[in-house]
């Protein structure tokens, strides 16, 4: 589902979720229990299939000539990287031949922090990666005594509301509710690579080993959604687990914003407003159009920040050490974290018991 469009993580998502209810945050609930939550893999979403060029009628040479020169070639990693990354999936594993995590229920106590005034409230969390990926929200309000379900599954994006009514979320007014629930599926795919060390492993390329006096950095690139992004591990010295996975957002393309063309200048050359994306250049020389058009696609967009996910006092949830907390910041300043994330309760064993359906 993520995969259909460029993913941002926020926050933004829980926030949605209760400013489209009118939900006041709530304070942490009860442990999740024998409930549990199941996670998909929406940031790695199956990609658009490859457009294979026609074959074109002529000898081996000409043939030849048609063969792209710039084809990028694939970087090797660097193996002292792989080793260290073996080694932190064994220390991660409390147990012997653990299956991967394919999905997983987690309750979650979340506290934003804001200089105008923290906030607070709880979330349950349920996600499946396979067969279909599909996520379940349940908000409890507290205060008002009210809870609210959100998620999707095959049969699309649903809402259970304080009524115990269900809600197809199909329609137009409905369009935040759907961006929550992507944005939460988003989330939860940034924590299977935590939950599951192997999986980041697996997901990841060109692995190069930086080594400093207190650190160690592995570093690579990561398929996330559509694009690649570049990420960071943070293992300290003598240190058997990370405390940091950083990832870099790759940049954005140059904007095409619209020019006018200069005043007076119309379709017939001899007068007129300027129409279209890009104004009328018709009535421009030739010199004018091809700079206007070039000027039009060179705008530069800011790189947006990286997002880091700092973590520690791992503790065994089923065969698998996990962190209890998770801090997220946004850019370089990793003294003040945008919010706190920590896990009450983390089931993963047995997926099938995991309910993300309606």
């Amino acid at each position: 589902m993520l995969g259909q469009f460029k993913v941002r993580f926020t926050m933004l998502s829980w926030l949605l979720i209760l400013a489209t209810h009118n939900l006041t945050p709530a304070a942490p609930f009860c442990a999740l229990g024998t409930a549990s939550i199941a996670l998909i893999n929406p940031l790695f979403a199956p990609q658009e299939p490859g457009q294979t060029e026609p074959k074109n009628a002529g000898t081996e040479q000409q043939q030849a000539q048609q063969t792209p020169l710039s084809t990028p070639k694939k970087v090797d990693s660097d193996p002292q990287a792989v080793a260290l990354f073996e080694k932190l999936i064994l220390a991660q594993a409390t147990e012997k031949d653990l299956p991967a995590v394919v999905g997983f229920g987690v309750n979650l106590d979340i506290r934003l922090f804001d200089p105008s005034g923290g906030n607070e409230f709880a979330l349950q969390l349920f996600f499946l990666s396979e067969p279909i990926e599909s996520v379940r929200m349940v908000i409890d309000d507290s205060n008002s005594g009210t809870r609210i379900e959100k998620g999707f599954d095959a049969d699309g994006f649903w809402l259970r509301d304080a009524d115990d009514q269900l809600l197809a979320l199909d329609s137009h007014e409905f369009e935040q509710d759907r961006a929550a629930i992507d944005e939460s599926m988003v989330l939860c795919n940034d924590f299977l690579l935590l939950f599951d060390l192997k999986r980041l492993q697996r997901k990841a390329s060109e692995l190069a080993l930086v080594r400093a006096d207190d650190h160690t950095l592995i570093s690579g690139k990561l398929k996330r959604g559509r694009e690649q992004w570049g990420f960071e591990l943070f293992i300290p010295k003598d240190a058997q687990l990370p405390t940091r996975l950083s990832l870099q957002p790759p940049m954005p393309k140059p904007a095409k914003v619209a020019v006018e063309a200069p005043a007076g200048v119309g379709q017939d050359g001899k007068g007129g407003s300027p129409q279209g994306d890009l104004g009328d250049k018709a009535g421009l020389p030739k010199g004018d159009q091809l700079e206007t058009e070039k000027s039009a696609k060179q705008i530069p967009i800011p790189a947006l920040p990286r997002l880091h996910y700092a973590f520690g006092d791992w503790v065994a949830y089923e065969g698998r050490l996990l962190p209890a907390w998770i801090e997220e910041f946004q850019g370089e300043d990793l003294q003040r974290p945008l919010r706190l994330m920590e896990i009450l309760d983390f089931r993963w064993r047995e997926p099938q018991r995991l309910q993300t359906r309606r």
